[in-house]
């Protein structure tokens, strides 16, 4: 396309040429009458108009070198193709695209189901017993021994008489030592038979080894003001 422009231009400017000299070649009386098909040579750009030569006239010398331009038809183009090669080409617009739909990374958390309160039974109370009353206490005589020892088995029928005489005033009770070795320990007993005498209060006042009557035992718990009193 540029170069059918270009041609273009060319041809107007010959013609502004021709139309020029022509108007010189009137106002000096000399007709020139142009050959309807036959185009004027082009002159030169190095040759000025003023020089060129009339026809008639001797041509004047010139070292200024030129040619004549073959005649040219210019082409005009089609209304069409002038309208489309003249009106700028249109890109088409890119269509937008649809986004692809979201990929979940997740699956989705199911509600939980919330969870069922079970009701217990209450409890039935029973109605609360108090707790039986302690006895009072009483004074005692403990003796640590052996059922084999010959002073332990002349004790034996002295702490029978005790029990049945003061049982509801005092607590009479044996141990055999080689049966219950903590409660020798717990006594520190060293020799048999050994009678320790304790207090309501459980704590002991007095102890005494080997063999022991029934009537001085009864002093001795009078002597620490604890009075037996038989059935």
């Amino acid at each position: 396309m540029n170069r059918i422009w270009k041609a273009v231009i060319v041809i107007a400017l010959g013609l502004a040429i021709i139309a020029v000299v022509g108007a010189k070649s009137k106002s000096k009386g000399r007709s020139v009458t142009p050959s309807p098909t036959a185009v004027t040579p082009l002159v030169s750009a190095q040759t000025p108009v003023s020089q060129a030569a009339a026809p008639g006239a001797d041509p004047a010398p010139s070292t200024a070198t030129h040619h004549t331009a073959p005649p040219v038809t210019p082409r005009v183009p089609s209304s069409s193709r002038a309208r489309d090669e003249a009106a700028p080409q249109q890109k088409p617009k890119p269509q937008p695209q649809a986004a692809p739909p979201p990929t979940p990374t997740s699956a989705p958390a199911r509600p939980q189901a919330a969870p069922k309160q079970v009701e217990t039974p209450r409890e039935s109370r029973a109605p609360v017993t108090p707790p039986p009353s302690t006895p009072a206490r009483r004074p005692q005589l403990i003796e640590l021994g052996s059922k084999t020892c010959v002073p332990c088995k002349m004790m034996a029928p002295i702490l029978e008489e005790l029990r049945q005489d003061y049982g509801s005033q005092l607590e009479v009770t044996f141990y055999d030592i080689y049966e219950r070795r903590d409660m020798a320990d717990t006594y520190h007993i060293r020799v048999i038979p050994t009678q320790v005498f304790l207090d309501a209060e459980g704590k002991e006042f007095f102890r005494h080894q080997g063999f022991y009557p029934k009537d001085e035992i009864l002093a001795k718990f009078r002597e620490h003001g604890i009075t037996l009193e038989s059935r």
